[in-house]
């Protein structure tokens, strides 16, 4: 293979398609981490790396973007309009009679369609990039809690400028991947799905190793990676082919035909459509859900089923519609986009047959009975393929605390958030030391009389209760003597220093003269503390506090104008590290945007 490659860059033709398309993709990669004005990227960046979840159809967009979305970039888009665009205008073509002779057109009609397409493409792209800046101004809806205040501006001229910008980014990556297909080595979108989704894998991976720690894993990952992709490639190339006989015809003084050839019949002829499709479709009830979900936890009946059912992939009734789907739209899109009557009588024009079958009506259907058969295992495989990484999340998403000898008991209001675990926890070998509890953390309803625990992790808790001292109060009366408290809660002084260095003056005296230390009706968090005033409420709640320490410090508060490139953000996070390491210094971890407590229990 490897010689392959270097024949290639041998050959003078074939060296300067391969570095035009290398230069594409590099223009390509870059536009994809480019902020687009209006957004601040430092935000962006510490909202994605504290958040807890997003959306499940934003996370299929974001991986075909190559993490883009997410990011708010100019290419946030990616070439997903354009595949949207294209599969409309290619269903469109069953159903609008202009449209399906343009497609009888050969090279002309073509043109008109491709037209068409891209003219689709900048009206999807101006709806889509308008739909995201509207979750970006609410960026909970896309990085989960705790993520606020991502736009610098949420005026008229600059929602405009966002919209613009990334409607422009989508243009420019359509017109990039047709140069790579005139003149580059291939097809150019299917290129550029290709390098959005692989420049997720290296993070991906090497965030297994870190979380598990163990390079077995990390490597029987990569191996089991290599397997599936071999196998995926042996299926994509095998094909039926069906013999096809052209006859001998004279066309005045010269003889035609006398030929034969063969119809490559794919046995995954849909490609990755069906599944685009299926996982669109069954990300739409979420999105209902979602919008209709009420903040006090009140949801109507269909919506808690929708979270219960729909929502966590590792559910048997999210496997089995995401299944039926995918085998349902791989049958459809198959139906539409090869025709056997059509190819039969083609054939019967210019003479040619399969032998054995008639031309015209028998040829149809036996092309429609070879269509069909081998359709069947092309489905298949689409859905075994499509449900790897869910049966991953099944069997890897354990239950880390049980897993390491420990009884763990868990408290949470949520009922769909319990209903997961316990599903984890029933696959994991030790599900039977996880308990799941409804409750609140002030009551700990539920628990009875429970005592003598060793560890209680309270985070992102103590903000949102109604009395923060009755919950501190419970929780000490479940811990033994000597045991530990672990608090995670919002601090008040840096959302000061944040919106000073952000010019939000205004803002900033609110957090300072706000009771709770709230920036103002848009801030999400009912409440954030002074350090103080944590250590004085767990003094008189029996606890001793041994550690105190800011989670995140410098990188949540720098302004993103300071931090315009990777090697500026390294050198942040080696200064915090100095920060840390030096006596005189190491106060200043106290003013990370939330604070950590380690207290023990009297």
């Amino acid at each position: 293979m490897l010689s392959a490659f270097g024949r290639a860059f041998q050959t003078p033709d074939l060296r300067r398609k391969l570095l035009f398309t290398l230069g594409i993709i590099v223009l390509f990669r870059l536009g994809s981490v480019i902020p687009t004005p209006g957004v601040s990227y430092s935000a962006v960046q510490g909202c994605i790396d504290r958040s807890e979840g997003s959306n499940t159809f934003l996370g299929l967009a974001n991986l075909f973007s190559g993490g883009a979305l997410l990011q708010l970039s100019v290419f946030a888009l990616g070439i997903m309009p354009y595949i949207t665009a294209s599969i409309i205008v290619q269903l469109l073509t069953v159903v609008i009679p202009r449209f399906e002779t343009l497609k009888q057109e050969g090279q002309q009609g073509q043109t008109k369609l491709t037209q068409y397409t891209r003219y689709l493409t900048i009206a999807l792209a101006v709806l889509q990039s308008s739909t995201l800046i509207t979750f970006a101004r609410n960026p909970e809806n896309l990085f989960g809690t705790g993520c606020q205040n991502i736009l610098y501006d949420e005026g008229w001229v600059t929602i405009s400028l966002m919209v613009l910008t990334m409607t422009a980014g989508t243009g420019l990556v359509m017109w990039l991947g047709e140069l790579i297909t005139e003149k580059g080595v291939g097809n150019g979108m299917s290129l550029l799905i290709f390098t959005s989704i692989a420049s997720t894998f290296p993070g991906s991976l090497w965030a297994i190793q870190q979380r598990e720690g163990r390079w077995d894993i990390f490597f029987g990952v990569i191996a089991l990676g290599l397997l599936i992709i071999g196998l995926v490639v042996f299926v994509e190339q095998s094909q039926r082919r069906i013999p096809v006989q052209y006859a001998k015809r004279m066309v005045g003084r010269q003889m035609y035909g006398g030929t034969s050839t063969y119809i490559p019949i794919k046995v995954n002829m849909a490609g990755v459509i069906p599944v685009i499709f299926a996982s669109s479709l069954l990300a739409l009830p979420t999105m209902v859900a979602q919008f209709s979900s009420s903040p006090d936890g009140n949801n109507p009946g269909w919506v808690d089923w929708i979270n219960a059912h729909l929502v966590q992939g590792d559910h048997p009734i999210y496997m089995a519609t995401y299944t039926a789907l995918i085998l349902f739209f791989t049958f459809f899109y198959v139906s539409i986009t090869f025709n056997p009557v059509e190819v039969a009588d083609n054939m019967k024009k210019y003479g040619g047959f399969v032998p054995g079958y008639r031309a015209g009506r028998p040829t149809a259907e036996y092309l429609n009975y070879v269509l069909t058969r081998i359709t069947v295992p092309g489905a298949i495989y689409l859905a075994l393929i499509s449900l790897i990484p869910l049966i991953a999340l099944v069997l890897v998403g354990g239950v880390a605390l049980a897993e390491r000898g420990h009884t763990v008991t868990v408290v949470d209001p949520n009922l769909d958030a319990l209903a997961s675990l316990r599903r984890r926890a029933a696959e994991s070998s030790a599900g039977s030391r996880v308990t799941a509890v409804q409750g609140d953390a002030e009551t700990l309803e539920g628990l009875g009389d429970l005592q003598g625990v060793d560890l209680v992790c309270c985070h992102g808790t103590l903000e949102v209760v109604d009395d923060p001292e009755t919950t501190i109060a419970r929780i000490a009366d479940v811990l033994r003597p000597g045991a530990h408290l672990s608090l995670v809660t919002a601090q008040r002084a840096a959302a000061v220093l944040a919106r000073v260095l952000a010019g939000q003056f205004g803002q900033a005296r609110s957090v300072v003269t706000d009771p709770d230390g709230r920036y103002g009706p848009k801030d999400p968090l009912p409440r954030r503390f002074h350090r103080a005033e944590l250590e004085q409420l767990l003094h008189g709640c029996g606890f001793t506090v041994e550690q105190v320490q800011g989670v995140r410090m410098f990188s949540d508060l720098v302004p993103s104008a300071l931090l315009d490139s990777d090697a500026a953000r390294a050198a942040l996070l080696e200064l915090e590290e100095a920060v840390l390491a030096d006596p005189d210094t190491a106060f200043l971890a106290g003013i990370g945007t939330s604070v950590h407590v380690i207290a023990s229990r009297d």
